[in-house]
């Protein structure tokens, strides 16, 4: 008498895995469809995967460029009462987020994106998630999606006593050892560079940090399909890096020599290689610190709106050439020159006549030179310096 009864149930958790199992097998398709089309830049395969509107086509490519390169992985998916499909993915391994699907012919999958949640993190501070639902407009939901979650701070650390934490949204995780802090900070480091696909602002690294990590970056660098996008790059070891960056990203450099002697000493820097490089010669602003520049190079450095270097030696024709290439590039508009020796200085003054000196800087150095490129043009805008 009680068969029926247990047997029921029974058939129902089979049904209720097979529903689950399809509705898994469907999500994955769509976004195994959707990647491809981002990789292949196929902006009518995306348009068909989505519910669109007019403003949607407007963001596409922008669209494509936030999503390029990120993994999506489908955690659970389940048909509703309605028939539709709603699904949960975790995108680049650490944004959470909602999709419900339509069933609709004039998709390649059959089925249609209609809905898209974006999350908001519970107040309990545990990994529970609410979803703020967005039904048109889907391609910028999921762009504004992406922005918000694009300033993330991990800090690694060692406090009194030993106890090594991991602090993120000013929540502290206790590890233990250091050497599992350094290998958490260097894997989490390897994952967001791997998957970085907006730009950077900012990228700051330094040998003296740790004695791998450079070695991780050269890695994860060159391990993926396109280069990576840093608008201000500062180091002191840029041919590990360079090479591996956006060319028409890049906008400012700034470089810095070894200070890890316990006798600050200026190296000199060879620059034959590095103005081999495409990307330097997009730069616009430069600056190089703690090392000199030989001054027979003086001129590759000409092509910057805002240049600042150091030569040990430097002689009256090399300035004059400078400033005669300086003020044929469209886009000048300041170049500091710090010199040690300058023998025929005097020579220089005499050629060009009185100098007009920065008020805020005059008191900083022996002799602060400023000359304006042209008579007609504001000083401001368009001056050389020279430093001792």
């Amino acid at each position: 008498m009680h068969l029926p009864i247990l047997l029921f149930p029974f058939l129902g958790m089979v049904i209720s895995g097979e529903v689950e199992k399809s509705a898994m097998e469907i999500v994955n398709d769509q976004v195994t469809k959707f990647l491809n089309a981002v990789s292949s830049k196929k902006k009518d395969v995306i348009l068909q995967l989505f519910n669109t509107t007019a403003d949607d086509q407007k963001n596409v490519d922008q669209f494509m460029e936030k999503f390029k390169g990120l993994p999506i992985t489908v955690q659970s998916a389940m048909f509703n009462n309605n028939g539709a499909i709603e699904s949960n993915v975790l995108i680049a391994e650490k944004i959470p987020g909602k999709v419900v699907m339509s069933k609709s012919p004039a998709s390649p999958t059959g089925w249609m994106i209609t809905q898209l949640g974006a999350p908001k993190p519970v107040s309990d501070g545990k990994k529970n998630w609410e979803f703020s639902m967005c039904w048109v407009g889907l391609l910028w939901c999921a762009i504004e999606c992406l922005v918000d979650w694009a300033d993330v701070f991990l800090c690694y650390q060692t406090r009194d006593g030993g106890e090594c934490v991991l602090v993120y949204e000013d929540v502290a995780r206790i590890l233990k050892g250091e050497e599992i802090v350094l290998k958490i900070a260097f894997k989490d480091f390897e994952t967001i560079l791997k998957h970085q696909s907006s730009t950077l602002k900012v990228l700051k690294l330094h040998s003296n940090h740790f004695d791998n990590v450079l070695d991780i970056l050269k890695t994860v660098l060159e391990s993926r399909n396109h280069r990576l996008k840093v608008e201000t790059l500062v180091t002191d070891q840029v041919m590990k890096i360079l090479p591996f960056l956006d060319p028409d990203s890049l906008l400012e450099l700034n470089l810095f020599g070894s200070t890890d002697q316990p006798i600050r000493t200026m190296e000199i820097l060879e620059i034959d290689e590095l103005a081999e490089l495409e990307i330097w010669r997009k730069i616009k602003e430069l600056s190089i610190w703690d090392c000199y520049v030989p001054s027979a190079s003086l001129q590759a450095f000409t092509h910057f709106s805002k240049c600042s270097i150091d030569v040990e030696l430097v002689h009256l024709e090399d300035v004059l050439l400078l400033k005669e290439n300086l003020l044929q590039s469209p886009i000048f508009k300041k170049f500091r020159l710090y010199y040690t020796t300058f023998p025929d200085i005097q020579q220089f003054f005499d050629a060009m006549g009185p100098s007009i000196s920065e008020p805020q800087s005059s008191e900083l150095y022996n002799k602060y030179f400023a000359f304006s490129g042209t008579s007609d043009l504001p000083i401001n805008d368009t001056v050389i310096f020279l430093v001792q």
